[in-house]
């Protein structure tokens, strides 16, 4: 059986109907491009997160690099003044001697 009241429907419902599906179209538009900007801000403020990050790295390597170049500086010339002190002779070893 065939339905009864089924109407074909009119140029004013489908012109309601099209002006309804061209504001979805646009606000789903306008809500892309906001998530895009978002992303792209995003992504903006990770590689400056990363940029600090990196710059707080090489600083910390660097502070230590120097540290241990001024440790080993340093290091030499106590272990001969130990050993000169204990020998009595400029950091010579005298056989039997443990140190």
């Amino acid at each position: 059986m065939a339905k009864t009241g089924a109407k074909p429907a009119s140029d004013i419902q489908l012109k309601r109907k099209v002006k309804r599906a061209q504001l979805r179209l646009e606000v789903a538009q306008a809500r892309y491009l906001q998530a895009q900007e978002r992303g792209e801000q995003e992504i903006n403020q990770a590689r400056m997160r990363a940029g600090r990050w990196m710059e707080k790295a090489s600083q910390r390597v660097a502070r230590r690099a120097a540290n241990l170049a001024k440790l080993e500086l340093e290091a030499p010339a106590s272990s001969d003044s130990q050993t000169a002190s204990r020998d009595g002779d400029s950091g010579n070893l005298r056989l039997g001697q443990v140190v």
